[in-house]
């Protein structure tokens, strides 16, 4: 990446500027900017030599950029956005075909100098700036619009989630990391020696591989959010309502089509400037497998679903029957130990079992991913696209019944 390579050339530390723009708002930092801050930086550069000073914020935006985008073949998003006063944060720029530019695998002259002007225009308009690590194969931000990525990401949200951060940084060294100057966290990168593709329906499987190889053909539509959950529940999680819940980094990171805080620009929330704070120019890109494959999947949900009381037909042989049995009767579906199946709503793609199976008759069965659940005449309907809970009613609830009947049999 020769590009990359220029963007580090490092020069004599430069003089300290201090708490520039420190415990103001984004109005007040405009006016009293300097013309190019000096940022605190760590470096390890191609040759070996740790390089420890201040560089311009221009500079921590083209290391940023080079290193994230140098081989990406395909669209880059820049995205921007203002935050009101006491408000929070508006990006208005994602639907717009001029903020997705060629990356530096395009071929593209000069692709970097247009990221930056496209940057430094957001910038000089007030505007807060981010960019997207993933490439896009159109100008457009949704993930069906993700080619793939180079690079896997997390978002640390806070200084408290550090310490777990260094702990597993000593397993799994990362190439980037950036300090997004808002409430102490930072945000932190991996380069993955080959891409890490969209498009096909198979999971990444949970296995390292030193090579890869195995890991790289079978990436799925699903591999990057998974890839980004095993790095995020690995750093720590907690138990809510029934439901994992990391305590760490951000689970709405996980997110292939997200766009993170770029390194020299102004965090309106604080008035400061991100910064990179490591960038690793010798470390060696990472096998997925060595990555993630010795990583565990999210905890599976545990069950809280209790069937609410009804009033009618508590003598009803056929809600004496356990779940297991009717799922099994009714769509088929061989319950595991776990309890865990795939939602039987076909308005639900469920890539992933998320639906839970109670063992007994007044446990029921509840789809953790869009709300349904309910006993065996909810499943009846279900099957069919048909209403659930306190909805089923009147003629649905009539063919619900017809249908539990006509597989089960009388009782």
């Amino acid at each position: 990446m020769q590009s990359t390579a220029r963007a580090c050339t490092a020069p004599a530390p430069t003089k300290t500027v201090g708490e520039t723009g420190r415990g103001r708002g984004l109005a007040a930092g405009l006016s009293l900017r300097p013309p190019d801050a000096e940022l605190a930086t760590r470096i390890r550069l191609t040759d070996g030599r740790v390089f420890r000073g201040e560089l311009p914020a221009a500079r921590h935006r083209r290391l940023h950029l080079a290193l994230l985008h140098a081989d990406s073949d395909g669209w880059v998003e820049v995205a921007a956005g203002r935050r009101p006063p006491g408000g929070k944060l508006r990006i208005t720029t994602r639907k717009d075909p001029g903020q997705y530019l060629p990356g530096g695998a395009t071929g593209s002259d000069g692709w970097l100098e247009a990221l930056l002007a496209l940057v430094a225009r957001h910038d000089l308009a007030g505007e807060e700036v981010f960019v997207a690590p993933a490439v896009r194969s159109q100008r457009a931000a949704h993930k069906p619009h993700v080619t793939g990525t180079n690079w896997l990401w997390i978002d640390i949200d806070g200084a408290d989630g550090l310490p777990a951060l260094r702990t597993f940084l000593r397993r799994k060294p990362a190439q980037l990391v950036i300090q997004s100057a808002g409430s102490g966290g930072v945000h932190v990168y991996w380069r993955l020696r080959r891409p890490l593709l969209a498009g096909d329906d198979t999971p990444v499987p949970r296995e390292a591989d030193a090579g890869g190889r195995r890991l790289a053909q079978q990436t799925g539509r699903e591999a990057i959010e998974r890839a980004h959950e095993r790095l995020i529940y690995a750093l720590g999680y907690t138990w809510k309502d029934g439901m994992p819940r990391p305590t760490v980094a951000d689970l709405q990171c996980k997110d292939r089509s997200r766009v993170m805080r770029l390194a020299g620009t102004r965090n309106g929330k604080t008035g400061d400037y991100a910064r990179i704070v490591w960038a690793d120019l010798v470390l060696e890109p990472w096998a997925l497998g060595d990555l993630v494959g010795d990583l565990a999947d999210p905890p599976l949900p545990r069950a809280t679903y209790r069937r609410p009381v009804v009033t009618v037909a508590h003598d009803d042989p056929y809600k004496r029957i356990a779940p297991v049995e009717y799922f099994r009767r009714l769509a088929g579906i061989e319950v595991s130990a776990g309890g865990l199946v795939r939602c039987p709503s076909p308005s639900h793609t469920d890539s992933t079992p998320s639906c839970h199976v109670g063992r007994d008759a007044s446990e029921g069965w509840c789809c953790h991913g869009c709300g349904i659940g309910g006993a065996i005449y909810d499943l009846a309907s279900a099957l069919d696209g048909g209403p659930t809970g306190a909805w089923l009613r009147g003629d649905q609830f009539r063919r619900a019944c017809q249908r539990v009947r006509a597989a089960i049999g009388a009782i």
